[in-house]
């Protein structure tokens, strides 16, 4: 069984510094979000919490990786892949009162948890802390729009280019990538079943990609900016889940 541990949030002091939630906070704004917060440790694969459950919390990840996702494990969609210093949980707190999406952790992760009641007579004693709120609920709208119109619009190999430029340097040199977590995950996320996926990073061998396990080496980043771009209409397939149904609320 996933292992679920518990500790004061004192002890991760460094850490919770570098949030995003805390970013630009006073001494004494930043100690009355840590009141009654503290720190849990989950192993991989473990639920953090559950579509439909009461929204208690929110979370900041110190640690490792969290997949957001709506369905069940047999069959769901990857809504968004949440990384160290990121948030999520706000919209739920905020709005419905229970959570709309799952979170589970993707290998072992560390979180503050800070509870639903702390977060919100902090969002009202302190307007400045309400429009960060605002700001970063606006930007994870953004994102997960921007993230579902490439699933609509891009076919399997554009999508899976698009996602390995996201590593490029910047200085037009090849590059490697170690993917951050397992093809099939990766897949989800982008919209694509795994026969797809595999598909698609055959077609794009073709153009210098050179795929070991996990690690990608992109020897011709140019080409790969090109793919980007767009392929033949020959390419497309449909994404394995339709926009509309998921993208009509800003998740998390």
């Amino acid at each position: 069984m996933p292992l679920k541990l518990r500790r004061d949030a004192l002890d991760a002091r460094p850490d919770i510094d570098r949030l995003e939630l805390f970013a630009g906070l006073s001494p004494d704004l930043r100690m009355a979000l840590q009141k009654g917060s503290q720190v849990v440790e989950f192993d991989g694969r473990a639920v953090i919490c559950q579509a439909g459950e009461p929204a208690t919390c929110i979370f900041s990840l110190l640690s490792g990786q969290v997949q957001i996702y709506r369905g069940n494990n047999e069959k769901h969609a990857v809504l968004l892949m949440i990384e160290p210093g990121e948030v999520f949980g706000l919209r739920s707190v905020l709005t419905t009162g229970a959570f709309t999406e799952t979170a589970e952790a993707v290998g072992a992760c560390r979180l503050l948890e800070i509870p639903a009641q702390v977060f919100l007579n902090t969002v009202e004693r302190y307007p400045a802390f309400a429009g960060a709120v605002a700001h970063t609920l606006s930007r994870r709208l953004q994102t997960v729009s921007d993230h579902f119109e490439r699933i609509q619009l891009m076919p399997a190999p554009q999508r899976l280019a698009d996602y390995l430029m996201r590593f490029a340097p910047g200085n037009g040199d090849a590059y490697e990538v170690r993917l951050p977590f397992e093809k099939q995950l990766l897949a989800n996320y982008l919209g694509m079943e795994p026969a797809s996926f595999s598909r698609a990073m055959k077609k794009l061998r073709n153009y210098g990609l050179v795929c070991e396990g996990r690690k990608i080496c992109v020897r011709d980043p140019q080409t790969l900016k090109a793919i980007c771009r767009g392929f033949d209409s020959e390419d497309h397939e449909d994404p394995i889940y339709p926009l509309a149904s998921l993208t009509m609320r800003n998740p998390m």
